[in-house]
This record gives structure tokens, C-alpha cells and sequence, in this order.
């Protein structure tokens, strides 16, 4: 016998009621070890797939060019991929558009994270910042 949706009464409505859509799967806390795995995963799978720079990384990659920085761009260090990383002094440098960038506590939990494991400054650069290069 096929189920009904509870809510719906009917027999095939795409809607999964209370059992929702993940029964069966283990949803508990996960490892250090797991999430580990997932980490690398997930890296692994992305790395396959660069994305394409938007104007901002353009500008901002002209500028470091102009400038004189060496930098490496769209950088994974650790689980957070950068705009441009420059080895030599340990920089961070990222575009913030204004969409992306709005949530300005996720954005310092992030800075906080990339200068424990190393990076000695994260530069921000608005679109404003930007503008012209």
C-alpha cells in the first residue's frame, strides 16, 4: 500500500510529510575524522572546477599586478579559497562585492580563521576600492 501525504491526501504529491525526505540516513554528529573527509571532498571536487573571476577579481588582480605584488589566485587555504594570496609576505587580499561581502560576522570568523592557520593580514577591497582598475 502507498502512502498519503498527510497534508495532502493524495497518494503521489512530491510532498514527504513527517518522515521526511533523509529517512534512514544518519544525521547525528559527525567526527573530526568525518568532517575531515567531507573537508577534502569537497576540496578535491572544487579544485577540478576553477570558476571564473568576476570583474572585481580582475581589478583587484590588476591592481597587486600593477603594484608589484607575486600573488596567487582563487587560493585554497584551508576550507576558505581566497581572491589572491601573496606567499611571500603572508597576505590575504579579498574583493568584496557588496552582495557576497554583507554579512560582516561571518566575514571576521573568517579573517580570524585565515590568521590562525598563517596569513598575516586579510586586505578587503570594496567595489569603490576597485573602481577604475
Amino acid at each position: 500500500m502507498v502512502e498519503r501525504c498527510p497534508n495532502h491526501r493524495e497518494q503521489a504529491c512530491g510532498h514527504f510529510g513527517r518522515r521526511g525526505w533523509n529517512k534512514g540516513l544518519k544525521t547525528g554528529p559527525r567526527s573530526i575524522e568525518v568532517k575531515r573527509k567531507i573537508a577534502v571532498g569537497v576540496a578535491s571536487y572544487s579544485a577540478r572546477f576553477p570558476k571564473e573571476k568576476t570583474p572585481l577579481e580582475y581589478s583587484l588582480s590588476r591592481l597587486l599586478t600593477k603594484i608589484g605584488f607575486e600573488f596567487e589566485e582563487q587560493k585554497w587555504l584551508g576550507r576558505c579559497v581566497v581572491d589572491a594570496y601573496d606567499p611571500e609576505n603572508g597576505l590575504v587580499w579579498e574583493a568584496d562585492g557588496a552582495y557576497w561581502h554583507q554579512d560582516k560576522e561571518k566575514e571576521r570568523a573568517r579573517d580570524a580563521y585565515l590568521i590562525e592557520h598563517g596569513v598575516s593580514a586579510v586586505i578587503h577591497l570594496s567595489e569603490d576600492d576597485l573602481k577604475g582598475w
